[in-house]
């Protein structure tokens, strides 16, 4: 486990709020969601790469979580476009996205479909606690997440600052 701390302040949290809507911002192979739903929590997790999405539905499955974590294979920006991935050899969790329409490939593995987080439309009657690890796309992702908070009752975001800082920090 490379982000225990992380991990044991975010099970912490869970049990704050036993009724509350796990959503998982770069689910990557979906330590954070899996947590969540071992503790009964309903999840929502939002991963475009392929290989995470074969290794996430792997443990779904084997857990049997399959009626409480929903994915969307998409990645998540301020438009509608498609996205290229750039992983590091020395880091396969730091995958970082840009945009680019004109991509072609295999969707998931070449490029990803990306969307606005408000076009998802989620709301939710209860308490929300959020993840969101998108090496440094959280900057376009937070000008279309608007409507997200104004409807819902968001408790706790946990976000890596990493990349963020980096990219958009003085935003």
């Amino acid at each position: 486990v490379w982000e225990s701390a992380q991990i044991s302040l975010f099970t912490k949290y869970l049990g704050e709020y036993p009724k509350s809507l796990f959503v998982d911002v770069g689910l990557n192979i979906g330590m954070y969601g899996l947590v969540a739903a071992a503790n009964r929590h309903e999840v929502i997790g939002f991963e475009p790469l392929l290989l995470n999405l074969n290794r996430v539905c792997s443990s779904i499955n084997y857990n049997k979580f399959n009626k409480m974590i929903t994915i969307y294979p998409y990645a998540i920006t301020d438009t509608a476009t498609k996205v290229s991935f750039s992983t590091p050899r020395e880091n396969a969790g730091g995958t970082s996205v840009k945009d680019n329409k004109l991509l072609r490939g295999v969707e998931n593995v070449d490029f990803a479909n990306a969307y606005t987080f408000d076009s998802f439309n989620i709301h939710y009657d209860g308490p929300i606690l959020m993840k969101i690890d998108i090496e440094g796309h959280e900057c376009q992702m937070f000008e279309k997440i608007n409507l997200f908070f104004a409807k819902n009752d968001v408790k706790l975001i946990m976000i890596e600052w990493g990349q963020l800082v980096k990219k958009c920090g003085h935003q």
